[in-house]
Order: structure tokens, then sequence, then C-alpha cells
């Protein structure tokens, strides 16, 4: 399983997922940057700054959006709903 980090984590914290998973850490990606790293992962991690808005998330091998923090006003409900 791909997981994409897209905003800083603790050492610890990508550590413990990389027991476990492939973690490509991509940090600061613009829309379009986003969009395509999106394309072929199976699980994001985001934090406040990374916005999962309107069509971000069509086309995409997403199973699981990760949210590190509180609240989820920069994932688009909809759309990953729509998206399976």
């Amino acid at each position: 399983m791909k997981v994409l980090v897209t905003e800083e984590l603790s050492a610890a914290g990508l550590a413990l997922l990389r027991e476990h998973f492939q973690v490509e850490e991509k940090l600061g990606l613009k829309p379009e940057e986003l969009k395509e790293a999106l394309r072929d992962s199976t699980a994001v991690i985001v934090r406040s700054k990374t916005q999962l808005k309107g069509t971000m998330l069509d086309g995409t091998a997403l199973k699981v959006i990760g949210r590190a923090g509180v609240g989820y006003d920069n994932i688009d409900l909809e759309a990953a709903s729509r998206n399976g």
C-alpha cells in the first residue's frame, strides 16, 4: 500500500508507517502536483494546509484519507464519497 504524506508529521509517526507501508513524503505540492501524486496512492495523510477539494480526488486509487489533526474542512467529503 502506498501512503502519500503531504505535510510534516513526526519522525516517530513516519517510522511507524514505514514499518508497514510504502511511504512517499511530498511536502508543499501545488494543486496540479498533488492531483498527480494522488493518482497512484492508496492512502493520503494530510493536515490543515492540504486542500482535497472538487475534482482533485477523481481518478485516484485512494481508499483512505487520514487527517492528522482536528476537523475536515479541507476535505471535500462529497467528492471523497463519490470516488469511493
